[in-house]
C-alpha cells in the first residue's frame, strides 16, 4: 500500500516539475548555445581593438592560437545557467544546458587536437 502511495506521489511531482515554463531540453538547448555565443561576442566588444572587425578579430584568435581558450571561457556563463535551471527545479532545462556544454566541450577538444 505504501509503494503504491510513494509511486502515486512521484509521478504528481514529476508532472508538476514537467509543468513549468521554459522546462524543456529545447528550451535548455537554445539557453546554452545562444549564452557562450553573446559570451565571445562580449569578447569582441570589450578586447578587440576599436579598428577591428568581427571577422578580423576572429582570424587574429585562429592566428594567435586563441581559439580554444576563448571558446572554453565563453562556456563558464553556462554553469550559471545550469545552476539557475536546478535552483528553480527546471531539469529538462539543466539537461538541454549540459547537453550543449558537452557539444562546446567537444569542439574545443577537436579544434585543439585535430584541427
Amino acid at each position: 500500500m505504501e509503494s503504491i502511495d510513494f509511486e502515486k506521489e512521484t509521478l504528481i511531482a514529476a508532472k508538476k516539475i514537467k509543468e513549468k515554463k521554459y522546462n524543456s531540453f529545447l528550451s535548455g538547448a537554445v539557453g546554452g548555445l545562444l549564452l557562450p555565443l553573446i559570451a565571445f561576442f562580449l569578447f569582441y566588444l570589450f578586447l578587440a581593438p576599436k579598428n577591428f572587425t568581427f571577422s578580423d578579430f576572429i582570424n587574429q584568435t585562429r592566428y594567435l592560437n586563441l581559439t580554444t581558450p576563448i571558446l572554453s571561457i565563453c562556456v563558464i556563463p553556462n554553469l550559471l545557467l545550469f545552476f539557475i535551471c536546478l535552483w528553480t527545479n527546471r531539469l529538462f532545462s539543466a539537461r538541454g544546458v549540459v547537453f550543449t556544454t558537452m557539444i562546446f566541450a567537444f569542439a574545443v577538444v577537436v579544434i585543439k587536437f585535430i584541427v
